[in-house]
């Protein structure tokens, strides 16, 4: 069979789906892309409003993956590319309701005031401590290891940041491999990170910590968009507003039924491939596989998304008297605040205020809820949404001493954020490989099961595509 005539149905234009038919198209495979919104992106959401470019969901990325230049270059927007403040790397915790900046190194940590001397000497002591020999949380882990001081203000509110989650359930092996491989490979985090510096300098590696953080002069959905519309001059195309309804196997492969509406009426339809990958949330793709098989269905309807609040602020610059100006600070649980922390988005990247008419303003990106914290549907109910985005702006007035309210806010309620990878979630990526081997041409492609952060998922996404690549070509041998 030819290439053209093996069409490859996508279930989603998140990053993970778009970067993944990226791939797939560049090695000549034809592409249709399935999606229940009106746009690409997924998580990706760029608003601009009153002047302010705003990203509601992924607000930078690392340029870690090797894969990020070769396709800003394939796009043409490597001229859009925003690189962070050098102030970036100022990063604090709160405690005892002031901001301490984050030690990023062996002589700050031996002068900052965030840890006591009882915890310091618990972390100096880590390359003495025996490795675990039982699956462990990240609290586990980093408490065994380092100290309870080390997780309470640094893992703690770390965890929070990127996962929005609880570290007390999280799996250390599944949330943070990299963290667990250091101690099983060298026997201790700190000799391990040491020794993994001098191995990687010697195969001219970088390091995420060495990595530079980026946005665009168009938010971070200009990544998304951009795929797109360079997919589809490729002839892809997209089908937006389809209600996937069920996924059934056929003789020749399988076929997806979905809805759609056209001038008021319900229409039902059909496609039809040998080769689909599903990259959407562990919620919708449990259901689109319910009937389909219903152990794996079962499996990822048990997934924890946690819901997030993301609330945009900006302040008059006169207005702030808290000199601090960084990355933004992280908020420990043992703090007992209303929200997990702030982004200094405006530090970062002052081109996102450049279209205001008014100078000397200050933008933050406030997060609220997540694994410690229960919210409800925010989205309907309006009056417990003011009272939490009120409580969170009282409190940030408080740490950054603000004169007075925010000059302009906005808000965006995520009832399923981010996926949490917990104890026992190897269960998932076990049940993802069963899954595959048990119903050959479907494929999962989605940041439950290959890591969160953008520069996972566009490496995750060459990965899968390749993978399919090459189970095509070894069928057209057969054939």
């Amino acid at each position: 069979m030819k290439k053209q005539e093996q069409k490859i149905l996508i279930m989603g234009t998140g990053i993970s789906g778009l970067s993944t038919g990226y791939w797939l198209q560049k090695a000549g495979y034809p592409i249709t892309f399935i999606e229940k919104k009106d746009q690409a992106g997924g998580s990706m959401h760029t608003v601009r409003k009153e002047g302010f470019t705003i990203d509601f969901g992924p607000n930078s990325g690392l340029d870690s993956s090797s894969f990020f230049h070769p396709i800003l270059e394939d796009l043409g927007i490597e001229d859009k590319i925003l690189y962070a403040s050098d102030l970036a790397k100022n990063r604090y915790i709160l405690k005892n309701h002031r901001l301490v900046k984050m030690p990023m190194g062996p002589l700050s940590l031996l002068s900052t005031p965030l840890f006591s001397i009882r915890g310091k000497l618990a972390i100096f002591r880590e390359p003495w401590v025996k490795r675990g020999d039982v699956p462990e949380s990240v609290a586990g882990f980093v408490e065994r290891r380092f100290g309870r001081e080390f997780l309470d203000y640094a893992i703690n509110p770390f965890i929070s940041g990127v996962y929005a989650g609880d570290p007390e359930h999280l799996s250390v092996r599944e949330a943070l491999p990299k963290l667990y491989a250091l101690e099983e490979k060298y026997g201790s985090v700190i000799r391990g990170a040491i020794q993994g510096r001098k191995e990687r300098k010697k195969r001219a590696e970088k390091a995420k910590i060495a990595s530079r953080m980026f946005s665009f002069s168009g938010g971070m959905q200009t990544l998304a968009t951009s795929i797109e519309g360079h997919l589809r001059k490729k002839g892809a195309e997209f089908l937006y507003q389809r209600e996937v309804t069920n996924l059934e196997k056929t003789r020749n492969g399988y076929k997806i039924k979905f809805s759609h509406t056209s001038k008021g009426k319900k229409i039902l339809d059909s496609l039809e491939s040998g080769q689909i990958v599903l990259s959407l949330p562990a919620g919708p793709a449990s259901g689109v596989l319910k009937k389909l098989d219903p152990v794996f269905s079962g499996i990822l309807s048990g997934i924890e998304y946690p819901p997030v609040l993301v609330l945009y602020l900006v302040f008059r610059s006169d207005d702030i008297a808290s000199g601090e100006n960084g990355f933004g600070f992280l908020i420990p649980e043992v703090e007992k605040a209303s929200f997990l922390g702030a982004i200094y988005s405006s530090t970062l990247f002052p081109q996102t205020l450049a279209d205001h008419p008014e100078k000397n303003l200050r933008s933050f990106t406030v997060f609220i809820g997540g694994a410690r914290t229960s919210l409800p549907d925010l989205d309907k109910d309006p009056v417990m949404r003011k009272k939490v985005e009120e409580t969170a702006i009282g409190e940030l007035q408080k740490i950054l001493q603000a004169k007075n309210p925010p000059m302009f806010r906005e808000s965006r309620f995520w009832p399923s954020a981010i996926p949490q990878y917990n104890m026992g979630y190897d269960t998932v990526i076990r049940a993802r490989e069963n899954f595959e081997k048990n119903f050959p041409g479907l494929y999962i492609r989605a940041n439950y099961v290959d890591g969160i952060s953008l520069s996972d998922c566009l490496t995750a996404g060459h990965k899968k595509a390749e993978e399919i690549i090459q189970i095509l070509n070894g069928k057209k041998e057969k054939e």
